[in-house]
């Protein structure tokens, strides 16, 4: 665990390293998430797009043409014109292979075990249906207007009935796998938004406090060593300096202490000699004066010798 004593002790450069670092790898975490999130939302909205709508867009159309279907049925009992007949028989006709296009389409993308089932009843109820509307082109064809007509109205209407019943059931479980991969897709977006704030917030919180800390621990003793070259110039070699780290400021600290600490001892080496040389002078100068004082001493002793010889060598004459 990192304090700021094992942070004071690193070089400015190591400290600037594990700072960007620390960032970088938030971000790439941020990335990294968001990337994962990102391909989890795609691969829901593909889901829909290219599974659930598709297998719900046949369905729709094929019911549509049922619907239709069912239309050209009626149409034909109502009637007489031979032509007419003809023209709702060839509808039929083309409805008809329409449904068995949609019903081919859901047979290559239907690979759910619970869908294939599904697509298997409504295959199984859609062939009962023809088989009983290919009875009723027959009578229809051949004029049997009140046996076309029960039949359509009794045993044609309920297998209608039961095949819509079974695409109406498949769309309804197509339409909650498309809810459920809209919510996939949703929350997934959900959670790279909630990922790159809390990430990024993180990041620049991060950031703002690597950079306050920074800039004092590199400010602070600047400014210290600036003070202290100040001082030094105004001879005040009684700064005490914070020689606390193992970084390149510390290392200049320490290296103004020492460059004080000598100064120091050179001044005091300075102060003490000139001391010396003031004593020694003191100690001439006394000299001196008592040189001077012996000197006058003899003078006059001389001076009182020469006056006896002349007093001497009067008296000799």
């Amino acid at each position: 665990m990192l304090n700021l004593t094992n942070l004071n002790s690193m070089k400015i450069s190591t400290r600037l390293i594990l700072g960007f670092g620390i960032l970088i790898a938030l971000t790439a975490i941020m990335i990294g998430i968001a990337t994962m999130n990102v391909r989890t939302a795609e691969s829901a909205f593909t889901k829909v797009m290219d599974d659930s709508y598709l297998k719900v867009s046949s369905l729709t159309s094929i019911e549509k043409n049922l619907n239709e279907n069912s239309l050209a049925m009626r149409n034909m009992l109502l009637e007489t014109n031979v032509e007419n007949i003809k023209k709702h028989s060839d509808r039929l006709t083309t409805e008809r292979k329409e449904i068995e296009k949609g019903l081919e389409k859901l047979t290559r993308v239907a690979t759910l075990d619970r869908e294939k089932a599904m697509l298997a009843s409504i295959v199984e109820t859609g062939a009962k249906f023809m088989l009983s509307q290919n009875k009723y082109i027959e009578w229809v064809n051949s004029r049997r207007v009140d046996d076309s007509m029960e039949l359509l109205m009794g045993e044609i209407a309920a297998l209608e009935s039961s095949y819509l019943e079974a695409i109406n059931a498949m769309s309804k479980a197509q339409a909650v796998d498309m809810e459920k991969s809209s919510h996939e897709a949703t929350t997934a977006i959900d959670t790279v938004k909630v990922s790159m704030w809390t990430f990024g917030g993180v990041a620049l919180i991060l950031a703002i406090l690597m950079s306050i800390y920074l800039i004092r621990s590199i400010t602070r003793p600047v400014d210290q060593a600036v003070n202290a070259v100040e001082r030094f110039a105004e001879g005040d070699l009684t700064v005490t300096l914070n020689l606390d780290g193992n970084d390149e400021m510390a290392q200049l600290l320490r290296a103004l202490s020492t460059m004080k600490d000598n100064l120091a001892k050179l001044v005091s080496n300075v102060r003490s000699g000139s001391e010396s040389v003031a004593t020694a002078s003191a100690q001439i100068a006394q000299g001196n004066q008592d040189l001077s004082s012996r000197t006058e001493e003899q003078a006059s002793a001389l001076e009182e010798t020469a006056a006896s010889m002349e007093e001497l060598s009067s008296t000799v004459k």
